[in-house]
């Protein structure tokens, strides 16, 4: 059965012709999409052989198989060049997403620029940074809550020449937009309104405990400066 934060991903995902995803596992987005004639074929992709045939036997249930292409490999290698419209990397961290974008995405996409859905489990603010810096525009955050717990979702594509500019607008030397994202903290949701208090109370304290003990004065002040940040977010949020 497919979880909430899987179905909310595929509910991000428009149609299109050809859709891989990058460490399909059980197949269950793949299955979501096809059933809903999402992609006219899925290629479903995992460095391990069982999770893939996982997926296999998922779509053989489902009878999803003549629209299914199950690959076992590293990353976006097992991909042909530009054969994807829309490329999924869920469930990983954030670093292992970059250094598959990183060592993939200029040899498989030469002509085509697909649509990127990436949710990293965790190292957010190492993906959405390593996007910015490599020319990967941003072009919608979702923030959203499953079994308790506070998943994103980026929706990213490369910035296609020196003639075009990212739309999004973001302070590098900002931890708390580059956590978060500035869309996200635009759209003001509850689910972020909830984050940023739980964090700014949880830092608040560890810097008074901090002092009590005179731990370094570097490390205080780095948590300071963070929780100026959040206190500004929050009060931006809080404006109507």
């Amino acid at each position: 059965m497919i979880s909430s934060r899987l179905r909310f991903i595929s509910s991000l995902i428009s149609p299109v012709e050809v859709i891989a995803d990058i460490g399909s596992d059980h197949g269950y987005i793949p299955a979501d999409l096809l059933k809903n004639d999402i992609a006219k074929k899925i290629i479903a992709t995992d460095i391990s052989a069982p999770s893939v045939q996982k997926a296999i036997d998922l779509m053989e249930k489902l009878n999803l198989s003549e629209k299914s292409d199950f690959r076992v490999g590293n990353g976006l290698e097992v991909l042909n060049v530009d054969e994807a419209d829309t490329v999924i990397i869920a469930g990983m961290g954030g670093k292992l997403i970059c250094e598959i974008l990183q060592n993939g995405y200029k040899n498989k996409f030469k002509e085509k620029i697909p649509t990127l859905v990436l949710q990293p489990v965790q190292q957010v603010g190492d993906l959405r940074y390593f996007l910015i810096k490599n020319d990967f525009d941003i072009l919608d955050e979702h923030i959203f809550v499953d079994q308790g717990k506070v998943y994103q979702v980026m929706i990213s594509r490369k910035i296609n020449s020196e003639k075009t500019h990212s739309l999004y607008k973001i302070d590098l030397n900002n931890q708390v937009q580059i956590k978060y994202g500035t869309i996200n903290i635009k759209k003001k949701s509850q689910v972020l309104i909830s984050q940023l208090e739980r964090e700014y109370d949880k830092l608040n304290a560890l810097i008074e405990k901090l002092e009590l003990n005179n731990i370094e004065k570097e490390l205080i002040e780095s948590k300071k400066i963070y929780l100026y940040q959040l206190e500004k977010v929050r009060y931006e949020i809080s404006k109507s």
